[in-house]
């Protein structure tokens, strides 16, 4: 060849786009002739019986290039082996197609084989590991038997270590397990609202009953969108979308966050929701305003705050599109860095984006900032709302949506049901817990992130690394697989990704254990959607609800299963019903394990989060003996509530009296004691002395009757219209004796009085009591943030049939909306 000749095919080579060219001088009838011998394509030579090991992964490697290439449509020579199947424009159903072929030698084959082994080599490598016997019988000669020849001596590699051993030698050997150990996170408080769920006992009730509780669209959720305006009526009628919605997402109590309604109106829903709940978290746990800023000061430390999010659709919720195009300037950092303004926690404050991971993301994160002292508490947890319908569409444009009213996790679905939620949790390091007699609700033992990387297309999660994240779960918590007897999955609805949620749980557990069938498994969503950015929060509060209660609940949906789920010879069986959540034995030592549990939860972007939470079991309660024990205790016992509204006050008493109506055998001490820790010294306040919670409920139901107190143990505010006549009792009575006297009636004065003072050591316990009853009601008779009339008519009637407001209060607010 020429060098001229020799330069124009280079440059002609650079203008194409081919990897690989063959530039060939001579006879040209001659070298077509030699180029068609060579690239004559090969028939895979059968091996011979006794082939195994590297040589028969070898000839299944070309075994599986022609069958590949058969299907694809391409010659065997141009497939490489460590290119993704995807690459050579490989669909679901191609892969279904070449799962066949296979199976034609080796028997039944998992469907998600080519998702977990993605290349000609690892599909390879896993058929000659596993499937061996069976592709060398297929393989055989056509004749009766054909023993091996005499000369050939082949000894087989010896066999694995027994798993049991491996999790053994692991927790010995692995530098990444023991070594890595640290300290638990103790979660000591949790909220939430999910889909007919405004509280989380709520949601236990629906979970133990198995209750579905997707719902249509409601009709007003889109009617001020404003890109469709009328429209979506018709687009409703014509395909109605279901989902799990939370009740009036509009609501705000703007009054007690210190904001004006235009303020308010400007803030997300999303930060409205997320406040509220934080809110309820730190009076779960026990903590006022004010014993917030008394512990960042102790600690010398800050308490941060970490936010799972994925949507910011309250911009189409705008009048104008002027309106809408400033808000889009004013993203979901708010919703964390509001948290922290108000609470005034000065700690690290991040909004977290990780698609459908986002909660765990941020659980995770916070747990982090706790290990390495960033933070000394930390709030977590997530926010999703449905603001627009063009998420359905964009869900149905990419084949995710469910169809139908039901979301049915590890059954025969065809997507997900999208659902709305809000949830957080309080974190504190579990010696400090401990040493504060903090309420634990349940340990995290690990956290961890990952992502699958870009081994397969974009939108199909990634078994492999999965997998690859629950194995590292178990070697760096420590904890002996076969004590996780519940995983709370990602399951959504997927044909696939359910089942590869199945396979990685079946290959991480397989390095550790061969056990079978003792490991339930279960997914929240198939009562109430995947809640996307705060499923990871409503995965972890099932869990939670499940190990206050020692119960399991079943995961509904499924009675016809996804038919490339395959349970049998795995750890998993799928809970199906409510029964006892059986606790562990150790059997190096005869105690009893903590109640374990791993949650997944999967990004659809690759993002992928999983935790280890166990039950708290904590150290036996030392009891006092001799001179401690013998003093007697309080006669006499303070209740305290104060609110920033006076109907938030009313509200309160009611709850309260629902709580003491139903559980009579309350200890006083430690309900006064409870009380105290949640006071924020708000406006409205109301002072009991009671010398039984028997005493108290009486008290507050002749409050409530609304007739005229006379009762020297009870004082109300001179600002609240229900309490005039007992202040002016109380203030005729300076000669009651006692110092609680003196603390209350200063205190309902609004001097600043320590309660704190009231409570005893050792703390007398803790009380779950009611949450704040949040007003959202305004000066103006408005009943939420922007809502129209009928929303505040509803707002108004809910109000009345709960006893919250009566029929005259009610008038006053109906003469003042227009509808």
């Amino acid at each position: 060849m020429k060098a001229m000749n020799g330069m124009q095919a280079l440059y002609r080579a650079f203008g194409t786009d081919r990897n690989q060219l063959l530039f060939m001088h001579g006879d040209p009838e001659r070298l077509r002739a030699y180029i068609r011998l060579v690239n004559r394509p090969a028939r895979p030579k059968k091996p011979e019986a006794h082939h195994h090991g590297a040589v028969l992964r070898d000839e299944i490697t070309v075994w599986v290039k022609q069958q590949l290439a058969d299907i694809i449509g391409i010659s065997a020579d141009d497939i490489h082996s460590d290119t993704a199947f995807d690459k050579y424009g490989m669909d679901s159903i191609m892969q279904l197609d070449l799962i066949r072929e296979l199976e034609k030698l080796t028997g039944e084959l998992p469907k998600t084989l080519l998702f977990e082994h993605n290349t000609v080599r690892e599909a390879a490598a896993y058929l000659a590991e596993h499937y061996a016997e069976q592709i060398r019988k297929s393989w055989q000669p056509d004749v009766i038997e054909q023993p091996p020849a005499p000369h050939i001596s082949v000894t087989p590699p010896s066999g694995p270590v027994p798993v049991r051993e491996a999790f053994v030698d692991t927790q010995r050997h692995d530098v990444n397990s023991n070594a890595l150990k640290q300290e638990g996170i103790a979660i000591i408080g949790a909220a939430g609202r999910y889909p007919k769920a405004n509280q989380l006992e709520e949601l236990w009730e629906r979970l133990r009953s198995g209750e579905n509780c997707i719902t249509e669209a409601p009709a007003d959720r889109w009617c001020q969108t404003l890109l469709r305006g009328a429209s979506v009526k018709e687009t409703e009628q014509k395909a109605p979308y279901y989902g799990g919605f939370l009740d009036a997402v509009d609501r705000f109590d703007h009054r007690l966050f210190e904001m004006d309604a235009e303020e308010a109106r400007d803030l997300p829903p999303e930060a409205r929701l997320f406040l509220e709940t934080v809110w309820e978290t730190f009076e779960s746990a026990g903590y006022s305003k004010s014993a917030i800023q008394h512990w960042q000061n102790r600690e010398q430390a800050g308490i941060g705050v970490f936010a799972g999010t994925m949507y910011s659709q309250y911009g189409w919720q705008m009048p104008s599109l002027e309106q809408a195009a400033l808000h889009s300037n004013r993203t979901d950092w708010q919703i964390a860095n509001r948290t922290s303004h108000f609470f005034n926690l000065t700690g690290p404050s991040l909004t977290v984006n990780t698609a459908c991971s986002s909660s765990l993301t941020a659980i995770h994160l916070a747990c982090e900032s706790l290990r390495q002292n960033g933070c000394s508490m930390a709030v977590a947890g997530g926010v999703n709302l449905t603001l627009d319908v063009s998420k359905y569409e964009a869900l149905e444009q990419v084949n995710f949506l469910a169809t139908g009213g039901k979301s049915k996790s590890f059954g025969d679905g065809d997507g997900y049901v999208p659902g709305e939620g809000v949830g957080a949790v309080l974190l504190k390091p579990l010696s400090l817990a401990e040493r504060d007699g903090d309420q634990i609700l349940g340990v995290i033992t690990y956290s961890g992130v990952n992502h699958g990387g870009g081994r397969q297309k974009y939108s199909v999660p990634d078994p492999k690394q999965q997998a690859q994240l629950m194995e590292s779960a178990i070697k760096r918590s420590g904890v002996d697989p076969e004590s996780i007897t519940y995983v709370e999955c990602a399951a959504n609805g997927s044909p696939l990704g359910d089942s590869i949620e199945v396979a990685a749980l079946r290959s991480a557990f397989s390095r550790f254990t061969d056990k079978q069938q003792y490991c339930a498994i279960g997914s929240v969503k198939s009562n109430i959607g995947h809640l996307e950015a705060a499923s990871g929060i409503s995965q972890l509060s099932k869990v939670l609800l499940q190990l206050k209660y020692r119960m399991l609940v079943p995961s509904i949906h499924a009675d016809v299963r996804n038919p490339n789920l395959k349970l049998e010879g795995t750890p998993f069986y799928l809970q199906e019903k409510f029964e006892p959540w059986e606790q562990k034995v150790d059997p190096s030592n005869g105690n009893l394990l903590p109640r374990r549990s791993m949650i997944n939860s999967f990004g659809a972007g690759g993002s992928y989060a999983v935790l280890i939470v166990e039950e708290y079991i904590g150290p036996r309660i030392w009891k006092e003996t001799g001179a401690d024990a013998a003093i007697d205790p309080p006669s006499e016992y303070l209740a305290v509530w104060s609110a920033k509204t006076e109907y938030s006050l009313r509200s309160y008493t009611d709850r309260m009296l629902r709580l003491l109506s139903k559980e009579r055998n309350l200890p006083a001490e430690a309900l006064s004691e409870s009380l105290i820790r949640i006071n924020h010294d708000l406006e409205y306040r109301l002072a009991i002395i009671y010398r039984s919670v028997d005493d108290l409920r009486l008290k507050l139901e002749a409050l409530r009757a609304g007739e005229e107190v006379r009762d020297p143990d009870m004082f109300i505010s001179p600002n609240c219209r229900l309490g005039k006549s007992v202040h002016a009792v109380n203030t005729q009575r300076q000669d009651h004796a006692g110092e609680l006297f003196r603390i209350a009636l200063q205190w309902v004065q609004g001097r600043s009085v320590d309660l704190e003072c009231l409570r005893h050591q050792p703390a007398a316990g803790t009380v779950n009591l009611p949450h704040y009853a949040f007003d959202y009601g305004t000066d103006n008779g408005e009943a939420s943030v922007y809502g129209s009339g009928e929303t505040q008519l509803r707002v108004i009637l809910e109000r009345v049939s709960r006893g919250e407001m009566s029929k005259s209060e009610a008038m006053q607010y109906f003469f003042d909306i227009e509808v």
